[in-house]
């Protein structure tokens, strides 16, 4: 099944979207929106696979929305619907899978789903292949390389431009992008909490409460390191660790 979220603020566009999925057997639509902000609330709590997305929308533009959830654990496929076409072709600048020109038809939804089903079967392909090899992390260390398990890393950071992996015993610099590192954690159980910093979600000991809503984490290493979850991440946040914050929220 194919979980869909439809986001335009335009009503018309959206029942016109909800019809033509409605005739797909293995299509399930969740909620429609018509702002930004709601949209990316949406895409957070409920994680569909696929998001049609208008990219002028009151409050975040789709492309704003998109930049966003680029930075997510799991990122649903995005389909910008636009009524012009040179909007539609920045979508493709953040890893937009194609794009709907209004006005659209069943042709058009219909090749989008068979590709949205590719991509989901070479998915869950890649996924077993992954589990079956385990991810394995080179670095260099006095001119040899040596091969981390993931949760030896206690966090992914950036400073001065450069990346550097932390484990509890040594700290590593590597050649390697924090976008890299990031698609190679993602099924490792790591977090993106700020654009500067990747950690491991089992070596966080504290999450603490800091300013405008904003956390701190404080982590399991040695020099008990704090790092900041930028509200960008407050709400992925949340949803990860959700038996917790209402069990804090119920005292």
């Amino acid at each position: 099944m194919i979980t869909v979220l439809l986001a335009d603020d335009e009503p018309l566009i959206c029942d016109e979207l909800k019809f033509l999925l409605s005739q797909e057997r293995d299509v399930r639509i969740l909620e429609q929106c018509f702002s930004g902000n709601e949209a990316l609330e949406k895409i957070s709590s409920l994680k569909p696979d696929l998001v049609f997305l208008d990219i002028k929308m009151p409050g975040l533009s789709g492309l704003e929305v998109a930049k966003i959830v680029n930075g997510f654990q799991q990122r649903p496929f995005l389909v910008f619907v636009t009524a012009y076409k040179d909007y539609a072709l920045e979508g493709y600048k953040v890893n937009a899978i194609d794009y709907l020109l209004k006005p659209f038809d069943e042709t058009e939804i219909k090749n989008i789903l068979e590709k949205v089903r590719k991509l989901i079967k070479e998915k869950e392909n890649h996924h077993e292949i992954k589990n079956h090899f385990p991810t394995k992390i080179c670095v260099e260390k006095n001119g040899k390389l040596e091969v981390l398990d993931p949760q030896e890393i206690i966090m992914v950071y950036s400073k001065d431009r450069l990346v550097y992996i932390k484990t509890l015993d040594n700290t590593y610099l590597t050649n390697l992008t924090l976008q890299e590192l990031e698609e190679q954690l993602k099924d490792h159980n790591f977090f993106r909490c700020h654009r500067k910093y990747i950690v491991n979600l089992d070596k966080i000991k504290q999450i603490i409460p800091w300013f405008n809503g904003t956390y701190l984490l404080l982590l399991k290493d040695k020099e008990k390191t704090e790092i900041s979850v930028s509200r960008t991440y407050v709400k992925e946040l949340k949803e990860i660790f959700k038996d917790l914050f209402l069990s804090s929220s119920s005292k």
